[in-house]
């Protein structure tokens, strides 16, 4: 016997309009919400952060692509075309559920262009305000892992070694 969730909430959208935002943190806060569980990509986890900016309740994160936004503290918001980004621990996830099989069903295409993201992500890292050595071999690990990664998902997309 399983713990069944409190609310299925599927209203998500590239990068986390305000308004959708609002909307789950309604439903969040009229169903007494105490942990997020989010399973998806970015946007996903992006809106599971608005919930835990709002809130201060911890998200579990289950990603299925690679940008890697479960692994930052990292939030944004777009409000009229125009979005808003910040920093605070609150939106980190307590726990990352990587499963590679979850991954099989992301088209190549979309495979490939979120793991050149995740990359892209990585090499930013690098420069960013609080770099240090840990961040700097992580990052690195990152790259190498999806360079190494992504042509094998191109070329077995079934498998799970790429992934």
């Amino acid at each position: 016997a399983g713990i069944a969730p409190v609310l299925w909430h599927t209203d998500v959208v590239m990068h986390v309009p305000a308004g959708t935002a609002e909307k789950a943190r309604a439903a969040a806060a009229g169903h007494g919400i105490d942990l997020l569980v989010c399973e998806g990509g970015g946007s996903t986890t992006g809106l599971a952060k608005a919930g835990a900016l709002t809130f201060g309740i911890p998200i579990v994160a289950v990603p299925t692509t690679y940008a890697g936004s479960e692994a930052t503290n990292v939030w944004g918001l777009t409000e009229a075309a125009r979005k808003t980004t910040g920093t605070d621990d609150r939106v980190l996830p307590a726990t990352v559920i990587y499963d590679a099989g979850l991954t099989v069903s992301l088209p190549v295409e979309l495979s490939v262009a979120s793991g050149l993201n995740g990359i892209a992500h990585c090499v930013d890292s690098l420069w960013a305000p609080r770099a240090d050595p840990i961040s700097a071999a992580l990052a690195a690990e990152g790259i190498r892992a999806l360079s190494q990664g992504l042509p094998l998902v191109k070329a077995d997309p079934a498998g799970l070694d790429g992934r």
